[in-house]
């Protein structure tokens, strides 16, 4: 899921400070998608992190980006 580091590098460049919990989720998930597509399959068997708990990370990680970007 390329949309998650693209996520990483967003929040990244915004200069918002991610909390360690999240930033260990988000890669998490980032690394499991790089071998393998099944989320099921993460989520039901193999994943560290619950479906909520990563809808709560990248909802965050829009928020942060959304208030740290400036209007040009």
């Amino acid at each position: 899921m390329d949309a998650i580091n693209v996520l990483l590098d967003l929040v990244k460049a915004s200069g918002a400070e991610i909390e360690e919990r999240r930033r260990r989720a988000l890669y998490a998930i980032a690394d499991y998608c790089t071998m393998s597509k099944d989320l099921t399959k993460y989520f039901e068997e193999e994943g560290d992190y619950s479906s909520d708990e990563l809808v709560d990370v990248v909802l965050w990680c829009v928020g942060a980006v959304v208030v740290m970007a400036r209007i040009v």
